[in-house]
């Protein structure tokens, strides 16, 4: 049960992973509705890899895009949209994307984004669930259990 709903925002104590939440309430979800957790027990990125986040320590998000007209390159648009984003807010940063879902300030992985198609029609994505997790206050000791 959510704790907090707001038009377009939905923000969760707990949820396995706000992409696979926001699949599987697409249909129930207005289109720009921003799914945030709290807490993800099971959070993914590509390759079936993990996403590690403590509670209270990362931003983990995922927003529906119901309405295109072709999704195919959504992924990669939201990747440019965070990097710039990043880049008005701490414009001393060295951030930088590395194509297409992850983005790096020095050797560092920042955040990761994972975007999957929702919908499928006539041979073109028309409807994506894009996710970021971003590593806002990871603490020395997590960040040696991760590999980036």
């Amino acid at each position: 049960m959510p704790d907090s709903i707001q038009p377009n925002l939905l923000i969760l104590d707990e949820v396995d992973s706000t992409n696979t939440y926001a699949r599987e309430h697409f249909d129930d979800l207005p289109d720009g509705t921003l799914v945030v957790a709290r807490r993800q027990t099971a959070g993914r990125g590509r390759r079936g890899r993990s996403w590690l986040s403590p509670p209270g320590i990362n931003f983990t998000g995922s927003i529906l895009l119901k309405r295109l007209e072709d999704g195919f390159h959504a992924g990669c648009l939201l990747g440019v949209a965070a990097l710039s984003l990043l880049r008005e807010l701490a414009p001393e940063l060295p951030a930088y994307l590395k194509w297409p879902n992850d983005i790096y300030v020095e050797d560092r992985k920042l955040a990761g984004l994972l975007s999957e198609s929702a919908r499928i029609e006539n041979g073109r994505v028309t409807a994506v669930v894009s996710g970021i997790g971003i590593n806002v206050n990871l603490p020395s000791d997590a960040l040696k259990a991760i590999d980036q």
